[in-house]
């Protein structure tokens, strides 16, 4: 079809019955000269016949009810991805409190205090740093 989209406007339009007198006979003197808007304009109205047809139908009492038990099961295996993956912030929140308390607790050494280094020279250097003096 090779018309502008100015008739497939008015064939919009004439189903919709928005059409003025003017546009109407502009729109059946195309149809008369144009075999492809004719197939065309055919073809719409059946859609919109069909449409209009298909509003009135309603589906049965037990529709949804047969809908719902033909759908697969849904698998329960993966309950904490799924907490995971709909809880983003607290699962990285979480993520990192635990590397956090590990990091902290793996700096402690035997007598409870907290060491960076088991080296008498780097431990005596910071404190010496620090303002220490050694006792």
């Amino acid at each position: 079809m090779n018309c502008k989209n100015e008739f497939v406007n008015l064939m919009h339009k004439y189903l919709d019955d928005e059409l003025s007198l003017q546009e109407e006979r502009q729109l059946k003197a195309h149809l008369q000269k144009c075999e492809d808007c004719q197939k065309y304009f055919h073809e719409l109205t059946r859609t919109d016949t069909l449409v209009k047809s298909t509003s009135t139908m309603q589906p049965s009492s037990n529709f949804t009810t047969k809908v719902m038990a033909n759908l697969p099961k849904e698998k329960r295996r993966w309950g904490y991805m799924r907490w995971f993956k709909s809880h983003p912030i607290l699962t990285a929140a979480a993520i990192f409190f635990v590397l956090m308390f590990g990091s902290i607790f793996s700096t402690w050494d035997q007598s409870g205090q907290l060491s960076v280094s088991n080296d008498q020279h780097v431990i005596m250097a910071l404190l010496y740093m620090l303002g220490y003096e050694k006792n």
